[in-house]
């Protein structure tokens, strides 16, 4: 029995944990950087190499126009990719959590990549006409399923509440565990 509580007092911590980690390990992850230590505005696109991209911005929003139509644009990004590469790369959203388009361009030969994110579906495909890869964020999902945001937004509420819930029970098994026991007389 102690072990039982044990471990649910192990699970509802955890779960209070995940569900407020934004919140407590924010001072981990400071405002210029996301959690792969990377910049989040520019990185130092060298002002020579805009003027000799044979891809202006006129012609990255034509091509990203053909999957994003009707769509917010959030941002627009030219940026220096892992390879060398000079991309622009432009995310729209339809609304509010109807999914996000992820179009990548590259600057020099205008090669393209798209990137459809519903929920914890994605869809990938790119210019050389190759099928469109699919598949399901299956460890998202199950933070997501840990965390309560699978199930929309009073999900996170009601996980802290059970696991409020769950702490309190299993703490107060835990003293009436280990109480002395009196022997009857």
């Amino acid at each position: 029995m102690l072990l039982v509580n044990l471990g649910l007092l192990y699970m509802a911590a955890t779960a209070l944990v995940m569900v407020h980690a934004e919140d407590y390990f924010r001072s981990l992850f400071p405002p210029g950087l996301n959690e792969q230590n990377e910049p989040t505005g520019t990185n130092g696109v060298p002002a020579a190499s805009l003027g000799a991209c044979p891809v202006t911005l006129e012609k990255a929003m034509a091509r990203a126009g053909e999957f994003t139509a009707q769509a917010r644009i959030d941002y627009v990004q030219l940026y220096v990719d892992r390879a060398g590469n000079t991309v622009w790369k432009v995310l729209t959203r339809k609304g509010a959590g109807d999914g996000v388009t992820e179009v990548l361009v590259d600057a020099n030969t205008a090669r393209y990549s798209v990137t459809k994110r519903d929920g914890y579906r994605r869809e990938r495909f790119d210019s050389d006409g190759q099928p469109a890869v699919r598949y399901t964020h299956y460890a998202k999902m199950v933070k997501g399923l840990h965390t309560g945001r699978f199930f929309g937004p009073w999900g996170p509420w009601a996980v802290t509440g059970f696991a409020s819930l769950a702490l309190l029970v299993s703490v107060g098994t835990i003293m009436l565990c280990c109480r002395p026991r009196r022997v009857p007389q």
